[in-house]
């Protein structure tokens, strides 16, 4: 839910809340060994990742946000860690998206919110949501620099 500041850091805060108490619900079945890594990656972009996305054409990502959302460490219960010359060790975060070949959250959420205004785009003028979108303010803009 945006406030007057347009800050929806509270609505991010929710999802990622969200998202993580489904993660946990399935952490299990994410690092079992017997579990296909296909199945495991399906679950997540089936189950995880739509709750922690669910409405996110609407935000306005700032650095902060984007730092919060916990792909990585989804994909690194996924993929597990890595031996090298008898030692284990985490993988970074550039690895596990060589390995998930699937754009990060980051982008999925841009990629969305250009759908979404692809379809707004698309609708009769008659619907409220068009009229918003089609609405131009009155009055002047404050003095300084916006807090986005």
């Amino acid at each position: 839910m945006h406030n007057s500041n347009n800050d929806i850091s509270k609505e991010i805060q929710k999802r990622i809340l969200a998202a993580n108490r489904c993660f946990h619900g399935l952490r299990k079945h994410l690092r079992s060994h017997p579990t296909s890594k296909n199945t495991k990656i399906l679950a997540y972009k089936d189950l995880i990742r739509p709750v922690l996305t669910y409405a996110s054409e609407t935000w306005t990502l700032s650095e902060t946000n984007e730092q919060s959302l916990f792909e990585s460490k989804v994909l690194r219960c996924i993929f597990g860690a890595k031996q090298e010359n008898g030692t284990w060790r985490e993988r970074c975060s550039y690895e596990l998206y060589e390995i998930f070949n699937e754009p990060n959250i980051v982008n999925y959420i841009k990629v969305k919110r250009l759908a979404w205004a692809g379809h707004l785009v698309c609708m009769n003028n008659d619907r409220t949501i068009k009229k918003i979108f089609n609405t131009k303010p009155d009055g002047a803009r404050s003095v300084g620099r916006p807090k986005l």
